[in-house]
């Protein structure tokens, strides 16, 4: 861990560059644009970050507390900006997903200022470090609360949608924190318009376009760690006795019908826990 710690803390602009596209997906850059705007009068745009299917995100500087934020940029029809989802977003507090802290709109944009989270995406994470069971089972936990933190919000639990590795940072003390709610359904209404998923990750409900709920969030939990428990069991860092006791509670998550999938977050936290 000090070895991590202590590369992040080196060069520092190169560093947040390299480290924070890991936040959203990059394929491209437009800092021509972008550098030296300031958003609202207080953030000012550093560098670009990356760009995605959902948008593009920037490195940016308060002007007054001179600390860094990550701000997204979503372009929106301001006709059909619901700005309730956001401030619902806004009230989410917990230590392992991002605080939005700010949002604007301007030139038909849509500009989310959220705290910046330095490490790297749990791919990244696993190809540079090894794994072990301790860091496993606590990553199980965490992410498990982070879920059924959202579920339990009231009168609407909210849905991620979009849980998948590159989702996922893991922070220099390896603790993991969740980003990127752009799939986000806020409305229980809404449960049968999801229309982003992952081939990989998502619920199959989710890529056929049928009604999504609760269990569609824990079905793409248990791919995340069935596939990186294979990852470590092929590379030796996990013993056999755990691989299969840990496998046997994540199969619980991952029946392709809804109606045989657990649908209780709490019931397989409770179960690692006890293990």
């Amino acid at each position: 861990m000090e070895e991590l710690t202590q590369l992040l803390d080196s060069n520092k602009i190169e560093q947040i560059k390299s480290e924070t596209m890991a936040l959203f997906p990059s394929q491209e850059r437009d800092v021509q644009v972008m550098h030296h705007k300031v958003i609202g009068d207080k953030y000012k745009i550093i560098d670009s970050i990356g760009k995605g299917g959902m948008g593009s995100v920037f490195l940016c500087e308060n002007l007054f507390l001179k600390n860094n934020w990550a701000v997204k940029k979503v372009e929106i029809h301001k006709e059909n900006f619901d700005d309730g989802e956001i401030e619902a977003l806004k009230k989410l507090h917990h230590e392992n997903i991002p605080q939005i802290v700010d949002y604007y709109i301007m030139d038909n944009s849509l500009y989310i200022v959220q705290s910046y989270i330095r490490g790297y995406s749990m791919p990244e994470y696993v190809n540079g470090y090894s794994l072990s069971e301790d860091l496993i089972k606590k990553w199980m936990i965490q992410l498990g609360s982070v879920i059924d933190y959202l579920h339990s919000i009231k009168p609407s639990p909210i849905l991620h949608l979009d849980i998948k590795p590159g989702n996922i940072i893991v922070t220099p003390n390896e603790n993991i924190v969740l980003v990127d709610f752009g799939s986000s359904i806020i409305n229980r209404k809404h449960w049968n318009n999801s229309k982003t998923y992952s081939m990989t990750y998502s619920a199959p409900e989710q890529i056929l376009g049928k009604p999504v709920g609760s269990f569609s969030d824990i079905f793409s939990y248990g791919k995340v760690f069935d596939k990186l428990l294979d990852t470590a069991i092929t590379e030796g860092c996990i013993s056999e006795n755990f691989y299969r006791k840990y496998k046997d509670i994540i199969k619980t998550t991952l029946p392709l019908n809804p109606e045989l999938r657990e649908k209780n977050i709490k019931k397989v936290l409770n179960k690692i826990k006890e293990l």
